[in-house]
């Protein structure tokens, strides 16, 4: 059963780039199918599933299912010349699933210069990227540069969405549904207020000061 992914959130990723990483071993884990159909649903817009295959001289693009299949090669050029003209015509969703299987298949330079070129495509014809990599992190063991290619950088986390920044730190926690949750209470609010719990009184202060004279006034009689 889907989820009702919330609108705001689906909004953030309308027309621009983003990558889900994630732990789980299925080739899209349950969250992120959800997205992919709500945005799809949302906005109305057709969805092209991308993935990696070897065989080159065999390729076939199933165009007319829903989501349309488009297996993706070595041959990057020619993919994007296929993906260009299918920008040009209207906008889509493109959902490059084989992302983990092209990084670890091509060198990193034309993986991530191919990935680049789409992200552009995607964002001139405000159409959507949304790439899903089972790596949780950011992004070394590629090779490639990703934290850059994409506007949207988010990490699924059980019930938990996180979005980072390029640096890996996190800007914002949603649910499963796309809510975004309360950001943390910086620690400085929760030491001001243990600094208010202990803060003393006026008349506290003075009778405190009256017991340290007394005390240093003992002291010097002895």
């Amino acid at each position: 059963m889907s989820v009702q992914v919330s609108t705001d959130f689906l909004r953030m990723l309308e027309g621009k780039s983003s990558i889900f990483f994630h732990q789980e071993p299925a080739l899209c884990p349950k969250p992120l199918t959800d997205i992919i159909n709500g945005i799809g649903t949302a906005f109305a817009l057709p969805v092209i599933c991308m993935y990696w295959s070897e065989q080159t001289e065999q390729l076939t693009y199933g165009l007319q299912t829903a989501p349309a299949m488009f297996p993706v090669s070595r041959d990057f050029t020619a993919t994007l010349i296929r993906l260009g003209k299918l920008l040009a015509e209207q906008q889509y969703i493109i959902v490059v699933h084989g992302l983990d299987e092209m990084a670890f298949t091509v060198d990193g330079r034309p993986l991530c210069k191919f990935i680049g070129i789409l992200a552009d495509k995607c964002s001139g014809r405000h159409s959507t990227m949304l790439a899903v990599s089972r790596n949780p992190h950011l992004d070394e063991e590629y090779g490639i540069d990703t934290r850059h290619l994409f506007d949207n950088r988010f990490r699924i986390e059980g019930s938990t969405i996180r979005q980072v920044g390029p640096d890996g730190h996190t800007l914002s926690v949603y649910d499963l549904f796309g809510e975004r949750q309360a950001a943390a209470k910086p620690v400085g609010t929760d030491m001001e207020k243990i600094r208010e719990i202990f803060r003393l009184t006026p008349e506290e202060q003075k009778e405190l000061d009256r017991i340290a004279n007394n005390k240093l006034r003992d002291l010097n009689i002895r």
